[in-house]
């Protein structure tokens, strides 16, 4: 048997600062999978969200409790006291959301009905003493979801630029996902609101597999099979969400990878070139200009301790 309430837990309050150090400004989620989860009643100063990935608990609020098991999604706002008893094995996958995460595409996201319950419930749950959105999924949206949270998990430690990309588009399919299935199941099915999400959910599994392979050629044709849309529509929803067209947003990304490697190692332009997925060594560096509005062989010239090699010197530098 649970307990009708619990206690307030040792560190009531948790913040921005606890969670979100200031080494890794540009990550603006954090996830992770806790076992055996149990935890007194708390809160936070940013939205979490919660998913049940193995076992059985109790999740309590203010108002009330309820079971909780394998599924179950709650998505807790700011402010908003809750706990976790652990019943059998509860394992949770946790997404802690930045304040700063959504101001990109707000203005979109907030469109959406779902979106409004479950990410500006904050102020509904306080003035309509509402509880917190819990919902449940299975079948496939469970194993996209869990494949999604596994991945973005499997981020967290990292620091480089393109993963902090790879983590922003996962985070953003995670909502995406959550949006549409509380939409689905608790406001009906709207045909065009079930087209743009399934197209917005396209769009974030073609960067996908941007970041996945940028050191090969990808063409508007791949992308167009894998996103099952016509070569207009896809360059439309792309720039939308991504502020990018197709062919700028690979060329973003490959500089992003071939920054890093400039900075961290000391292979040659061309080599580095190669492995970004760049085939002409001019035209990366005609490019890494554009992006960065230096050279490469400068960039590695600025780094302290290091001097430019001339058997390295790129030509155009």
């Amino acid at each position: 048997m649970y307990p009708s309430k619990l206690n307030v837990a040792e560190k009531p309050v948790w913040y921005y600062s606890d969670c979100f150090p200031p080494d890794r400004p540009y990550r603006l989620t954090s996830t992770f999978c806790h076992q055996n989860y149990q935890i007194d009643m708390h809160r936070h100063d940013f939205y979490e969200v919660n998913f049940i990935v193995r076992g059985r608990g109790v999740h309590y609020t203010e108002r009330s409790h309820r079971e909780i098991g394998v599924g179950d999604i709650i998505v807790v706002p700011p402010s908003a006291f809750h706990g976790y008893y652990e019943i059998d094995g509860l394992d949770v996958f946790h997404m802690l959301i930045h304040k700063n995460f959504f101001h990109r595409y707000y203005s979109d996201l907030n469109m959406l009905t779902a979106f409004q319950i479950l990410f500006n419930a904050d102020h509904m749950v306080r003035e309509n003493n509402r509880d917190l959105p819990l919902f449940h999924v299975n079948g496939d949206a469970y194993a996209q979801l869990y494949e999604l949270f596994v991945k973005l998990a499997g981020l967290e430690q990292t620091t480089s630029t393109e993963d902090h990309l790879t983590a922003y588009a996962l985070s953003l399919m995670i909502v995406i996902r959550l949006c549409a299935e509380y939409r689905r199941q608790f406001l009906g099915n709207s045909d065009e609101a079930n087209k743009n999400d399934g197209q917005d959910l396209s769009i974030l599994k073609a960067v996908d597999y941007i970041h996945t392979h940028y050191a090969e050629k990808i063409s508007l044709d791949e992308l167009t099979k894998l996103t099952y849309m016509s070569k207009a529509t896809l360059c439309e929803r792309f720039r939308r969400l991504m502020g990018f067209t197709p062919a700028n947003y690979i060329n973003y990304y490959r500089i992003l990878v071939a920054k890093k490697m400039l900075i961290e190692t000391t292979r040659s332009v061309t080599e580095i070139a190669q492995d970004a997925g760049f085939f002409d060594t001019s035209h990366f560096i005609r490019t890494y200009k554009k992006y960065e509005g230096i050279s490469p062989s400068l960039l590695r010239a600025s780094l302290p301790g290091n001097r430019i090699d001339e058997s390295h010197r790129e030509s155009g530098a």
